[in-house]
């Protein structure tokens, strides 16, 4: 285990940092505008020593701006120099200024690898011509000193070194300072060797001696690993559906119906007779004059009373029911009615009666069903014990309603896409609320709660029962009980995610992150991997019993067989079959190979390689 040491080039570089910035915080309009008590003379005050910072001079506010961007210290020079500039400011010591380029560089070097190299050479060639500019005296500013008496000493941003001389050239950049040996391990870093003292610019300050930084000291051991948690007691298992209704007795052989007597043989009838030839008609004689009208005879007696016809009778000829014959009263003989009924209409005509049945092909109520030239008939609903059915079943409403277009199961729903794009099969699944759109649950009661949730797969019974506003998950088996507003989760393996709130985790095999509540970002492979697991995020687990206990370590990756079995930390990779399985709080190991690591409890920062590597006492 290796302390962490720094260079002796970042050692130079914090000692140029802590160097104060001097700013002279002269106005554009005059800088000698006012003249505090505390004043020097003129005598000490030279013009050539300040640096004019307007934009027509030079882009050194601009390049700064750029370079401050960089930076990731809020109380920087940089923040400084920006507030002397942001309050009006043009005019600064040129020893500050240099100071500003110089930490400038540090700046660019410790982000270099932030920007392309393209505009690392840009802004270092920037640098150097400034640099150039500032030493050269082609920015101080152009006016004399004559007569001037007083300066505002007070008007300094650091008023103990306005009066500071003129700083020699900016030399030339040194080569970075050779690193300093590495201490040994636990004890303190010996001071690392002093970096070699870069080539001495033209009268420029001389780089300060870079010093090894103290190696860390190695963590004290913990004592013997804590007892690993007990393991979530099992969900209980589904009670197992009611057996079939029993089949029905055998019923019993009908009697025969009776013999028909024989129908009597009918007599013969007898031969008509010829008729004989009619005699050919005389010819008429010429009528004769009319004679006189005679008187009227006188009245005949009455004839005798004829038969009053008691001997005439009436009978219905033939068998049946529909039987017209009443009987007979006197000379009159009496027929039955025929009395309209409510399917059946009577008409009487001049010669005739038509008898007519009321049946429509229609859906109309208290008719009889009569089929159209099609054979079709409507009707609103048909009991029946089985059905036998060759061509498609057609449900006339697209899509469902709460009362048609739906498969009914004794009073429960059964098949229905109810909604936009949704499908669902099973006693419960779904229901006639939902708002949401693609939905797919195959299974009883699977999406059963759904509201605006919209994306969501579910196969199996109780599958995403409780789902509400959940988006986007795809469960395959009893799992995700309890999950209500969770999105993009996958779960596939009974009791998979049965505890989960939370988005973004994949459990694939049995009991696979069951018991995880608020974790996000898991990813668990394999038959209860990541089965403890509650609260613990960006793991990954792939075996069986991988990472099987970690209950809210994060960031650690489990491959193969009780790899990480005990874990609870954060930061361990574990490749191969129990590799650092007994290891309960150490962090940040790395552990490749069968049982590599295996006895690690509490160490950190580890890396074995190979077939049980690194064993540790």
């Amino acid at each position: 285990m290796k302390a962490p040491h720094g260079s002796l080039f970042f050692v130079f570089v914090s000692f140029l940092v802590m160097q104060p910035v001097h700013i002279i915080c002269a106005r554009a309009s005059d800088p000698m505008a006012r003249l505090p008590q505390d004043t020097i003379t003129a005598q000490d005050f030279s013009y050539e020593s300040y640096v004019d910072l307007s934009k027509d001079r030079s882009n050194l506010v601009d390049l700064i701006a750029e370079i401050g961007a960089l930076d990731s210290d809020a109380h920087s020079h940089f923040r400084v120099f920006n507030q002397y500039i942001e309050a009006g400011n043009s005019i600064a010591l040129k020893d500050s200024i240099l100071e500003i380029l110089a930490y400038a560089e540090f700046v660019i070097e410790k982000q270099s690898n932030k920007i392309s190299p393209e505009q690392l050479d840009k802004i270092n060639d920037s640098l150097d011509i400034l640099a150039f500019q500032v030493d050269s005296g082609d920015l101080a500013v152009n006016r004399s000193c004559s007569g001037v008496d007083k300066f505002d000493k007070t008007s300094c941003f650091l008023p103990p070194l306005c009066c500071k001389g003129p700083r020699g050239h900016r030399g030339h950049r040194g080569h970075t300072g050779v690193t300093g040996a590495t201490g040994p391990t636990g004890a303190t870093g010996a001071t690392g060797e002093t970096g070699a003292t870069g080539e001495t610019g033209p009268t420029g300050s001389t780089g300060a001696t870079g010093a090894g930084a103290t190696g860390a000291t190695g963590p004290t051991g913990p004592g013997g690993g804590a007892t690993g948690p007990t393991g979530p007691t099992g969900a209980t298992g589904a009670t197992g559906p009611t057996g079939p209704t029993g089949a029905q007795g055998i019923q019993g052989v009908p009697g025969n119906t009776g013999a028909t007597g024989n129908t009597g043989v009918t007599g013969a009838t007898g031969p008509t007779g010829a008729t004989g030839v009619t005699g050919a008609t005389g010819l008429t004689g010429p009528t004769g004059s009319i004679g006189v009208t005679g008187p009227t005879g006188a009245t005949g007696s009455t004839g005798a009373t004829g038969a009053d016809g008691s001997t005439v009778t009436g009978q219905n000829v033939g068998a049946g029911t529909g039987l017209i014959f009443r009987d007979k009263t006197g000379i009159f003989i009496n027929f039955k009615s025929l009395i309209q009924g409510t399917f059946f209409t009577i008409t009487n005509n001049t010669s005739d009666i038509t008898l007519d049945v009321n049946g429509t092909n229609l859906n109309i109520p208290n008719t009889l069903v009569a089929r159209d030239n099609t054979g079709s008939f409507a009707a609103e609903d048909i009991s029946m014990n089985d059905g036998i059915h060759s061509g498609n079943l057609i449900f006339m409403t697209e899509p469902s309603t709460s009362t048609a277009g739906n498969v009914i199961k004794g009073t429960q729903r059964f098949i229905h896409d109810f909604g936009t794009n949704n499908t669902f099969v099973g006693i419960d699944a779904g229901n006639f609320t939902l708002t949401g759109t693609n939905n797919s649950g195959f299974g009883g009661n699977a999406l059963t709660a759904v509201t605006s949730g919209s994306g969501n797969t579910a196969i199996g019974y109780n599958t995403l029962p409780a789902l509400t506003t959940g988006d986007n998950n795809t469960v395959v088996g009893d799992a995700m009980l309890v999950n209500t507003t969770g999105s993009d989760n996958t779960a596939i393996g009974a009791n998979t995610l049965n505890a989960n709130t939370v988005s973004f985790n994949t459990a694939v095999g049995s009991s696979a992150l069951t018991a995880n509540t608020t974790g996000a970002n898991n990813t668990a492979v394999g038959y209860q991997s990541l089965f403890a697991n509650t609260t613990g995020i960006n793991n990954t687990s792939v075996g069986f019993n991988a990472l099987m206990s970690n209950i809210l370590g994060s960031s650690n990756v489990a491959v193969g067989y009780n790899a990480l079995l005990n874990n609870n930390n954060f930061g361990n990779v574990a490749v191969g079959d129990s590799a650092l399985a007994a290891n309960t709080i150490g962090s940040s190991n790395v552990a490749v190979g069968p049982s590599a690591l295996i006895t690690n409890i509490d160490g950190f920062f580890n890396i074995a390689i190979g077939d049980s590597a690194y064993l540790i006492i």
